[in-house]
């Protein structure tokens, strides 16, 4: 893309140094422009692809900044009766901007919870490339929820709700629902029964998913194609693998597909979703059965992490080893024969000591 840019400007310039303005058609009153149209073909070209370009940067960055304010007017006063301080460093209702088509605001001063980070992962509407990318595989606007909270506010368990089709990806990308979760039976969540059958469950018990599944989350789950994509709670919440940043292991995560700027308040019934969701995580009761199954669950992990963690140290040992020999290799090529004479003796007296040391301890073993 900025080589596109940086080609166009090149040509502009040598379109303007190259035309002269002597050059006269044959009747000696004007430029021949079909001779210019045909020589500088190329740059013509250039020039309208980056007036193209330069017109749908605009046109898509306020269609941004448009879905984002509708946003924020369609939901800052549920926003501030929840939370005591909405916006960071002055910015009060108002989103920092990461780029052109992502937005984040942070509110804080809630009970049972740290605080709410809204992430709007929009398209790039301000990218030509990306537009015309987007016909051939098509993204959404994506609002992501990050909800950090204390350890002691959220019990130890991991909970998981996407669409059918997204299961996979969705067990995939999180190492906590992959080592821990399984899809959880429909007969241990009644619940779902009342909706369509593309709804799953992911959770490292069949316990807890039942009382997390409320009224308010079964009506939402019921609306025709519904703009909720995943509600993820867990205590080994999987770092973000974006630019987003990890706030906390203890953790709700949701996904929200936006709706079009005019139509902003399709996804009120979420957004109160949103703002309980923390409150019923935190009253969420796990019998002593369940208790030992998650603890069972965390123990495998665990030992996992540490079997990982050796694995890693050692290649790193290994590494540092390989390196520091390679080192000495290259110090010995630089050396005159007799420095290396003596330096070949005592790495070869070296070697014999430790495999005297190596025997004398397969002895005493």
């Amino acid at each position: 893309m900025h080589s596109l840019l940086l080609y166009t400007l090149l040509a502009c310039c040598c379109l303007a140094d190259d035309i002269k303005i002597t050059t006269l058609s044959e009747q000696g009153t004007g430029l021949d422009f079909k001779m210019l149209a045909h020589k500088y073909a190329w740059e013509i070209v250039g020039v309208v692809l980056l007036l193209v370009y330069g017109m749908y940067f605009i046109v898509g960055r306020k269609k941004n900044i448009r879905i984002v304010n509708n946003w924020l007017n369609q939901y800052r006063s549920l926003l501030e009766k929840n939370f005591t301080a909405v916006g960071i460093s002055g910015n009060y209702g108002l989103f920092m901007r990461e780029s052109f088509d992502q937005y984040r605001l942070f509110c804080s001063g809630r009970k049972n919870c740290r605080g709410m980070l809204f992430d709007l992962k929009l398209k790039k509407r301000q990218d030509l490339f990306s537009l015309l990318l987007d016909f051939i595989t098509p993204v959404d606007d994506i609002m992501t929820v990050d909800i950090p909270m204390e350890p002691e506010t959220l019990k130890p368990f991991i909970f998981a709700l996407c669409r059918k089709r997204d299961y996979k990806s969705v067990h995939s990308a999180n190492y906590d629902l992959k080592d821990m979760g399984h899809q959880i039976a429909l007969q241990y969540t009644p619940e779902l029964s009342k909706v369509s059958g593309s709804w799953v469950v992911i959770s490292d018990n069949n316990e807890v998913p039942s009382s997390l599944l409320t009224p308010q989350l079964i009506n939402i789950l019921k609306e025709p194609n519904s703009l909720l994509r995943l509600v993820h709670i867990s205590d080994h919440m999987t770092p973000p693998i974006d630019n987003r940043v990890h706030l906390a292991d203890n953790e709700i995560r949701i996904k929200v597909k936006l709706p079009v700027y005019d139509r902003m308040e399709s996804i009120s019934e979420i957004m109160n979703f949103i703002m309980s969701i923390c409150d019923v995580a935190a009253q969420v009761k796990i019998s002593a059965k369940a208790q030992a199954t998650i603890s069972k669950a965390r123990s495998v992990l665990s030992e996992k992490q540490q079997r990982e963690e050796h694995k890693k140290r050692q290649e790193r040992m290994q590494a540092m080893k390989e390196q520091k020999m390679k080192e000495e290799r290259e110090k010995m090529e630089r050396m005159s024969p007799e420095k290396k004479a003596k330096m070949e003796e005592k790495l070869e007296k070296e070697e014999k000591k430790k495999a005297m040391k190596k025997r004398m301890r397969v002895v005493k073993a």
